[in-house]
């Protein structure tokens, strides 16, 4: 069994290196999962609220409410994914 003692000091740089940018872009990556998961739950938010609004108000629109509400959906789903 190797110590520590026993390793190339230039090769354990080398890797000491490459094991502390792993770190960083794992790092960079759950950042961008992080805000990625705050905007789908806040356009989430938002397209119940609008439906929400729709059922709770009588507007004074020539469609249907829950056409109204069914747009509304389809519009939510199609910005999640689109995240």
């Amino acid at each position: 069994m190797q110590t520590v003692e026993s390793v190339d000091k230039d090769t354990f740089e080398r890797v000491w290196k490459i094991a502390e940018e792993i770190g960083v872009q794992e790092r960079h990556f759950n950042g961008l999962q992080t805000s990625y998961r705050s905007m789908a739950s806040v356009w989430l938010l938002a397209a119940f609220g609008a439906i929400g609004f729709v059922l709770s108000r009588k507007l004074e629109v020539d469609v249907d409410r829950e056409l109204l509400v069914g747009a509304v959906a389809v519009a939510g789903s199609v910005g999640i994914a689109l995240l």
